[in-house]
């Protein structure tokens, strides 16, 4: 015997301004007979809501100083340089910028797994580079000649190369392995606001959904190794043009990274 929810309105006004339900009432088929009209059916639904009003803050220039849980700092031009959390002054956030007004190191601390430096290198105006505190690499953006924003590919640490498709308006749609594989999808509402729908695995040799034993096998197996052609080229992480004992480590830590009920994870985007 199974119990079911039901929710049962005297009258829903399903449409206005001002849109309510009236005479709501909830319960749980206790008894599987279809209704909600016996007393061992009912259920309590606490109505009370408490909450704490926050005041943002605010300066002359109108950058925001305060949203309730982190101060924000800016310099002289209006660029944030420091957040700190409100109730410790624990600094979560900095960034250092050049004489030319670009972002050129970026320290998160205090965040967890967050924590990190990164540093950013330009060309002109487009960033082409981002290195860790270390100075190895993140990520490389390769840009097109017709916009500051085009951006048309991406080598990614451990991930291999991609490709960046891009709309009219020079818009990220979506991008693709050097397989011409779709690894994820880009859609915008029309307020601007992004979501990404992933498609696949950098590594997903077999398509069949996740980076597994089976993928990493095709490095040892002699079925990807040497000259990455074909196929193959999905499993060059470190985009040297050939599949060796490094891609290997990539890709199984890689694989150390994700359970079978991990989200995959999107391609990091240019900064």
């Amino acid at each position: 015997m199974q119990s079911q929810l039901y929710i049962e309105a005297g009258s829903v006004a399903l449409a206005g301004e001002k849109a309510i339900f009236d005479n709501v009432k909830v319960g749980y088929d206790g008894n599987a007979d279809d209704d909600i009209d016996d007393a061992g059916d009912d259920l309590v639904v606490n109505e009370t809501f408490g909450g704490t009003d926050i005041t943002p803050t605010c300066d002359y220039n109108g950058n925001l100083t305060f949203d309730g849980n982190f101060k924000y700092t800016y310099d002289a031009w209006n660029r944030l340089v420091k957040a700190t959390l409100d109730d410790t002054d624990v600094t979560i956030h900095e960034a250092a910028f050049d004489g030319l007004g670009r972002r050129v190191v970026k320290t998160v601390s205090n965040s967890g797994d967050l924590d990190g430096v990164t540093e950013y290198y330009h060309n002109d105006h487009q960033i082409i580079e981002t290195r860790d505190g270390s100075g190895d690499l993140e990520t490389q953006v390769y840009h097109g000649t017709q916009y500051i924003d085009e951006v048309v590919g991406q080598r990614i640490a451990d991930m291999g190369r991609v490709y960046v498709h891009q709309d009219a308006n020079y818009n990220v749609t979506g991008t693709t392995d050097l397989t011409a594989r779709q690894i994820e999808r880009n859609y915008y509402s029309p307020y601007g606001q992004l979501e990404v729908a992933v498609d696949s695995h950098p590594f997903d040799y077999d398509d069949d959904g996740d980076v597994d034993a089976d993928d990493y096998a095709v490095t040892t197996n002699g079925t990807c190794t040497g000259t990455a052609t074909g196929d193959c080229r999905r499993m060059d992480a470190d985009a040297d043009g050939d599949v060796d004992s490094a891609d290997q480590t990539a890709i199984s830590n890689y694989i150390a990274t994700l359970t079978t009920d991990t989200e995959l994870e999107a391609i990091p985007k240019p900064v």
